[in-house]
């Protein structure tokens, strides 16, 4: 995808093929990130070398992504 394999591993979370937002109202989207966020982080922190900060950016940028159509 753009060659950060931590986004490209959840960008392999959704259907092949899906480019568009998960989330179609920014209520939906709320009630997906207070669903999602935590199980997110917690992925994205047991990688090994995801320091705190690292696992915060990456978290937020992966949902920055989900709601942005690609």
């Amino acid at each position: 995808m753009n060659g950060t394999p931590i986004l490209d591993q959840l960008a392999g979370w959704l259907p092949h093929g899906r480019r568009a937002s998960a989330v179609a109202t920014p209520e939906d989207f709320a009630a997906f990130f207070e669903h999602t966020h935590q199980s997110v982080f917690r992925y994205v922190y047991g990688l090994p070398g995801a320091p705190q900060e690292k696992a915060e950016a990456l978290t937020a940028e992966s949902f920055a992504r989900a709601w942005k159509p690609l």
